[in-house]
């Protein structure tokens, strides 16, 4: 029997192979771990339910928290796929070049913060349903519901429980709608600051392998906003010696940018008269 996506254990595939979007926007089940943070998110939300099991609302609230559940379970495994291929890529760390050790740096800071701005997210939105479901018990115990003489209060009352259920049912709906839509927004945003890490990567690699003048990869003040690396160009070499051994040094800067010997003034006396007014 064949197994549907993400219900064998184990971390997901990589962004790679399965993008973040459709994994978002399918409604494929998402294996939730117990003991992880989304099995923890799901026994949060459960305990919060404000609707008695006999009614309806009830499993509708199930299913707007199990959907909930899945985006984070999804963040979980992403984070478990990344650890296996960090463990993988740590032995070959020496292999590399000081410049792919940078790119590789920037990129990790890239994920780790494109994942702290979801869980915020998530962690938000968590307290704003929590809020919500109890902010709806405490109104629907304030309903009275009451039959005094020749006047019944039990119809405008179920009126005023349904109202309220409903309202509830509607935001956590639309909390659940905008976390979705913030986390694409972000991936979008992280994956243009991953595509300019590697952008920049291939052009200094290009650069590096020119034969004219000289490059060099200075690792201080490089961040993931600002990248520190430095190409200094030299005088153009010729076909004919492109193929030596020669390296032409890099051309002299000019006489007035160098610096020049000075003399200092002798200092004015400290005695000397001041003018009468």
């Amino acid at each position: 029997m064949l197994l549907p996506p993400f219900a064998a254990a184990g971390p997901i595939p990589s962004r790679s192979q399965l993008d973040f979007r459709i994994q978002i926007s399918s409604h494929t089940p998402v294996v939730v771990v117990e003991g992880s943070d989304s099995a923890r998110l799901r026994d949060d939300l459960y305990a919060v339910n404000p609707f008695d099991t006999s009614e309806s609302d009830y499993r509708y609230y199930l299913k707007l928290a199990d959907d909930f559940v899945r985006l984070r379970a999804i963040l979980d495994n992403e984070v478990a796929s990344r650890k296996s291929v960090s463990a993988v890529g740590a032995n070959r760390q020496d292999l590399g070049i000081a410049l792919d050790r940078q790119l590789s740096s920037l990129s990790e800071k890239i994920d780790s913060e494109r994942m702290a701005a979801m869980l915020s997210k998530v962690e938000l939105t968590k307290r704003q349903v929590v809020f919500s479901a109890k902010q709806l018990k405490d109104d629907l115990a304030a309903v009275p519901v009451y039959v005094s003489s020749g006047h019944s209060s039990g119809a405008s009352s179920s009126s005023g429980v349904r109202t309220l259920k409903r309202a509830f049912s509607s935001k956590f709906g639309m909390l659940v709608d905008q976390l979705k839509k913030d986390c694409l927004a972000l991936d979008a945003l992280y994956q243009q600051r991953r595509d300019s890490i590697a952008t920049t990567g291939d052009s200094l690699k290009k650069q590096m392998n020119s034969t004219v003048g000289s490059s060099k990869v200075s690792d201080r003040g490089t961040t993931m906003y600002v990248r520190n690396y430095v190409n200094f160009g030299g005088s153009d070499q010729s076909q004919n010696q492109a193929n030596s051994r020669y390296v032409i040094p890099a051309t002299p800067p000019p006489v007035s940018l160098l610096a020049v010997p000075g003399k200092l003034s002798q200092p004015a006396s400290l005695n000397r008269s001041r003018p009468r007014p």
